[in-house]
């Protein structure tokens, strides 16, 4: 059988649209949660098409914590065939609604913090999770540790989006620097750069 590294590249040289690779990544969650969990390895896990309230789902959330805080990074896949900036070096039309759609997420969690936390909640619930970041007299669970609004619940953006072979070396600057630092912009090749840790991992 073919490693999940040698299937990722095989999806992404077929896929025509970030619908065609959502699927393969959604049976292998490790890949997404490898690349984009925010060091922290007490809970770590990618949970795909999650539910914001009424308001549709994110691609993955990649859910953490440490002794300190839990954090949710949300993760928006785009096209892998679209590129990133234009030859005059401005984001490009799929680079623009991708962004456009981070800040309608941050303004989402701002708005709506506290449906995302009991979300997360009946998630952790599920699993029996424990508590990370509190003391025993505090709380014992997950679920009613980040449900507290005393819990730190740190917020990160990713968009994936193009391959590596499409930008200029002048783009990785480019890419540093949009919506000042709050989002990582991050290629499908960040995927294949943890596919093969994985296959490692899997066969010990």
């Amino acid at each position: 059988m073919a490693s999940i590294a040698e299937r990722l590249a095989a999806a992404l040289d077929s896929a025509k649209n970030e619908r065609e690779i959502q699927p393969f990544l959604k049976a292998n969650p490790l890949v997404v949660r490898n690349a984009f969990n925010a060091w922290a390895w007490n809970h770590a896990e990618a949970l795909p098409e999650f539910p914001l309230g009424a308001d549709g789902k994110v691609d993955f959330v990649v859910l953490s914590a440490d002794s300190g805080q839990w954090h949710a990074i949300f993760v928006e896949l785009k096209s892998s065939t679209a590129r990133l900036f234009t030859k005059k070096g401005v984001p490009s039309k799929a680079m623009n609604e991708a962004l456009s759609q981070l800040d309608d997420r941050e303004r989402w969690i701002k708005r709506n913090e506290s449906v995302l936390r009991e979300a997360l909640s009946r998630h952790l619930a599920r699993i029996d999770a424990p508590a990370y970041c509190s003391h025993a007299s505090t709380h014992q669970s997950g679920e009613t540790e980040i449900r507290d609004p005393r819990t730190v619940l740190d917020f990160g953006f990713v968009v994936v989006i193009g391959r590596r072979r499409g930008l200029m070396p002048e783009d990785q600057e480019r890419r540093a620097s949009i919506r000042g630092g709050k989002a990582s912009i991050a290629t499908y090749d960040r995927l294949l750069d943890v596919a093969p840790r994985i296959d490692r991992m899997c066969n010990k």
